[in-house]
């Protein structure tokens, strides 16, 4: 377009200079057209160059917002995925909280009933030596459990170490030190072997005394036997690694 504009002056200046066959009016309407011609071209320049600086800033915003866009989808993933973990964790808490729950009601169902049953049917069974051990954790079950400071747990653990110790004494052969009884308001001290909760037999030989105790409901019944403090302590000398292991009858009342 440029290329004919310079053209066409060329042409016209030549017609001017030689000055044939051209009036004034006609240069003058020549000069008009190509001032009009430059200025059509100047402005489909500046309406071009502000084109593509639209473009450019088009571009950009167009740019732009894409990467918003792009930005938004991560963090709604992110979110959704956050909403889905947060889902499955409360699915879990609920779940905890139903156990909670069904153990709490457990608890609060059976804790009453084995605090009776430990109190009423266990410790009365037991020996001196192992009552003495457990009296710390028999201190602790309430009297009143409506009026208790602890916890349905705390409790039932009380009484779980409880009946462990029992059992841990009722599988294991035992010797104690204790003060028996021996008659005429007399007490000497012995030795004595028990046989888990089964059955126990005490001795002492320098003062001829031994026995057997078995457990009753009422506690343990203890009986003199007269002639039996030699191989029950025999049988203690053994169970305490005193003496070479051996076979020692003792009298053991089946009941």
């Amino acid at each position: 377009m440029r290329q004919c504009t310079l053209t066409l002056a060329a042409v016209l200046m030549a017609a001017v200079a030689h000055g044939q066959e051209a009036s004034v009016s006609p240069l003058k309407d020549a000069r008009l057209k190509l001032e009009k011609w430059v200025e059509a071209e100047q402005l489909i320049s500046k309406e071009r160059q502000d084109w593509e600086l639209g473009k450019q800033i088009l571009e950009e915003r167009v740019s732009l917002v894409e990467r918003e866009i792009k930005e938004l989808g991560e963090k709604t993933a992110g979110a959704r995925k956050k909403a889905e973990d947060a889902g499955s964790e409360n699915g879990k808490l609920r779940a905890e909280r139903d156990t909670l729950e069904q153990a709490g009601a457990f608890l609060a169902e059976r804790v009453p009933t084995l605090e009776r049953r430990v109190k009423g049917e266990v410790l009365p069974l037991l020996p001196d030596v192992l009552r003495q051990k457990v009296e710390p954790l028999v201190r602790r079950m309430p009297e009143n459990p409506a009026e208790s400071k602890l916890t349905l747990l705390e409790r039932y653990q009380n009484v779980v170490g409880i009946l462990n110790e029992v059992d841990k004494f009722n599988r294991e052969v035992v010797v104690s030190r204790e003060l028996r009884a021996v008659g005429d308001g007399k007490t000497a001290e012995v030795r004595t072997l028990y046989l888990g909760l089964g059955q126990a037999f005490y001795a002492n030989p320098e003062k001829g005394v031994a026995g057997r105790g078995i457990p009753t409901e009422g506690g343990w019944k203890w009986e003199d036997m007269q002639g039996a403090a030699g191989q029950i302590a025999e049988a203690i000398g053994i169970s305490e690694n005193e003496k070479v292991a051996d076979f020692v009858p003792l009298p053991v009342k089946v009941q």
